[in-house]
């Protein structure tokens, strides 16, 4: 799918009116949906996951005073202008100040300045349709448009991955610890194979029939100040640290071989070899689902989405019980094949393989929750013609 016309259109005449004179360029980037891999992408990890048709759109035009004013439409917001040159360090890991709604914006400066390209300025206006806390990754989106609206305002042409990894960076700088997956999803698009490995980053020749993924929204929203998201980052370095120091050469939790799993995790406290088990667990589901997806093998799919979610609830402990009720709740439904929780965790939605004709059943099987069938989207894309 391309982007929402409906909202790049809005987009275009609302920053026209802000700037005063059209945007020089319109970049959107799509959310992702996580099909099996949860949290495996920091833990150097593969995961299947897909872009999906809710956007970020970011309208740009270049200034030359190396003042940055930013306005989001979602918020409603007049804009705020900063200086460039005050965000060339920005990180609230540093500083400990608390989150502004500027603070992606900052963080893109000083993610772009780290590899050597600085803003002269720049009017942005942005707004999205991917809705906060619901797992689409709504800020991955934003600071992917972000950083390919800047970069391009530059003058500089980067790669996917290039644009992925200054995305990751500015993110990191908000204070939030994300693997490089999200980002990579939303830069490409498609249903692919995301790897920390750029060589091995692949759209998959998914093979869907009448099937598609359905979000079921729990209700709960997800959201990193208070998540567990931060803590299950510090286990799994913890964890292979304790494995390292035990002899183990591995750089990730994922090397670790299925064959020394168990030796492996009777040397760490039960948390933490829960932890483990789930990530060498998850890699190997990863890999079997990238294989049933090019398959059209959805019965197996769904199976193994629903092993993901329950490692996940269970051994990773990153679920919330109202998104796991949904779940099980959803795989009841005939043609539903599978469902889990989806992304950081602790809220957000539940993501269901479904047959296409079986989504009304699903809908009056789940009343009293929002269902958002998801269509594949193309990655993020750069508009000139603002």
């Amino acid at each position: 799918m391309p982007a929402d016309p409906d909202l790049t259109a809005s987009v275009r005449r609302r920053a026209r009116a802000a700037f005063g004179a059209p945007a020089e360029l319109l970049v959107v980037a799509p959310g992702r949906i996580e099909i099996v891999g949860n949290h495996i992408d920091y833990n150097g990890g593969e995961v299947i996951a897909a872009a999906v048709d809710r956007w970020v759109a970011v309208a740009a035009r270049r200034r030359i005073d190396g003042q940055v004013r930013v306005i989001s439409g979602d918020i409603g917001s007049r804009g705020e202008t900063i200086a460039a040159a005050d965000c060339l360090t920005f990180d609230v890991r540093d500083s400990g100040d608390d989150a502004t709604w500027t603070d992606a914006a900052r963080a893109t400066i000083a993610a772009l300045h780290a590899v050597g390209i600085t803003s002269s300025g720049a009017d942005l206006f942005y707004r999205g349709t991917i809705p906060s806390g619901f797992g689409l990754s709504s800020s991955s989106a934003l600071l992917v448009a972000l950083a390919g609206a800047l970069a391009n305002l530059a003058g500089e042409a980067l790669s996917q991955l290039e644009i992925a990894r200054i995305a990751m960076d500015a993110e990191h700088r908000t204070g939030t610890p994300v693997g490089l997956m999200d980002h990579t999803a939303s830069v490409v698009g498609g249903i692919l194979r995301f790897s920390n490995d750029a060589t091995r980053v692949r759209v998959l020749d998914a093979q869907l029939g009448d099937a598609l993924f359905a979000l079921v929204d729990s209700g709960v929203r997800h959201g990193m100040p208070g998540s567990r998201y931060p803590v299950r980052v510090a286990e799994s370095r913890e964890a292979l640290g304790q494995l390292q120091a035990a002899g183990y050469a591995i750089d990730s939790l994922a090397e670790l071989p299925r064959l020394d799993l168990e030796e492996a995790v009777a040397r760490l406290p039960v948390h933490l070899a829960d932890r483990v088990r789930h990530v060498v667990d998850e890699v190997a589901r990863a890999s079997e689902a990238e294989v049933a997806l090019e398959a059209g093998d959805l019965i197996r799919l769904g199976e193994i989405m629903s092993d993901s979610g329950h490692s996940s609830a269970t051994l990773f402990d990153i679920s919330h019980p109202v998104v796991e009720a949904v779940a099980a709740a959803a795989r009841s439904v005939p043609g539903v094949y599978g469902a889990r929780m989806m992304g950081g965790g602790d809220g957000g939605s539940a993501v269901v393989l479904i047959e296409r004709e079986a989504v009304p059943a699903l809908a009056e099987h789940l009343p009293s929750h929002t269902i958002t069938v998801c269509r594949i989207a193309r990655g993020m894309s750069v508009m000139r013609d603002a």
